[in-house]
C-alpha cells in the first residue's frame, strides 16, 4: 500500500493543527485561515494547469494527448481560490462547520485505513480511539457552531488535527515495521 498521500495528510494536518493552536484568540482569525486555503487551493490547481496544457510523450516520444478536464477543473480550483482570497470574510462565518466537517472527514479517513492495513498485518485496537475522538469532535464543532466560540473552536480543531496527525504518523511506522517484519519472516 502506498503510504505517500497519508504522509501528505498527516503532515498538512499537523501543520494546520499547529497552526491553529498558536493563532487561537487573534483576530480575523477564521479570515486568515480562509485565505490561506485559497492559496492553498490555487498552487495544486496552477499545477494541474500546467500538467494539462503540456503534452505527455510515450516511450517513441509521441504526443500522447491529455484529458481536457484536467485544465477544466485546474481553472476551476484557480477560481475557487481566488474567490477565497478576495471575500474571504464571507466564507469565515461559515469556517467552523469546515472545521468540523474536516475533524469528521480525517476520522472516517483514518479508520478506513486502519481497517485496510489492519486486515494485512494486524492493528493495535488502541489505535482506533483518537480516529473516534477526531470524529466525535467533529460533530460537536458542528453543532456547538460559531457564535462566541471561535477561539475555543479553533483551539480543539488545532489540538485535534495535531493529535490525528501523530497518531497517523504512528500507525505508518506500526504497518512498516509489521511489513517489513513479515518479508524478513518469508
Amino acid at each position: 500500500m502506498k503510504t505517500r498521500p497519508y504522509f501528505l495528510t498527516y503532515l498538512s494536518a499537523l501543520i494546520v493543527g499547529i497552526l491553529l493552536i498558536i493563532f487561537t484568540g487573534r483576530t480575523d482569525l477564521f479570515r486568515w485561515i480562509v485565505i490561506a486555503a485559497g492559496i492553498l487551493i490555487i498552487i495544486p490547481s496552477a499545477a494541474a494547469v500546467i500538467n494539462g496544457i503540456i503534452p505527455a510523450r510515450d516511450s517513441n516520444g509521441m504526443k500522447i494527448p491529455k484529458p481536457w478536464y484536467i485544465v477544466l477543473m485546474g481553472v476551476a480550483g484557480i477560481i475557487c481560490g481566488v474567490i477565497l482570497i478576495c471575500i474571504p470574510g464571507f466564507f469565515a462565518a461559515y469556517i467552523v462547520y469546515t472545521l468540523g466537517v474536516i475533524l469528521i472527514l480525517c476520522g472516517l479517513a483514518q479508520i478506513v485505513y486502519m481497517s485496510v492495513t489492519g486486515s494485512i498485518v494486524g492493528t493495535n485496537k488502541g489505535f482506533y480511539i483518537m480516529p473516534w475522538l477526531t470524529f466525535i469532535a467533529g460533530i460537536v464543532v458542528i453543532f456547538i457552531g460559531p457564535r462566541g466560540l471561535e477561539n475555543i473552536i479553533s483551539l480543539l480543531a488545532g489540538i485535534f488535527l495535531t493529535v490525528y496527525a501523530i497518531n497517523g504518523f504512528l500507525q505508518m511506522g506500526a504497518t512498516r515495521q509489521r511489513e517489513n517484519h513479515k518479508i524478513r519472516i518469508r
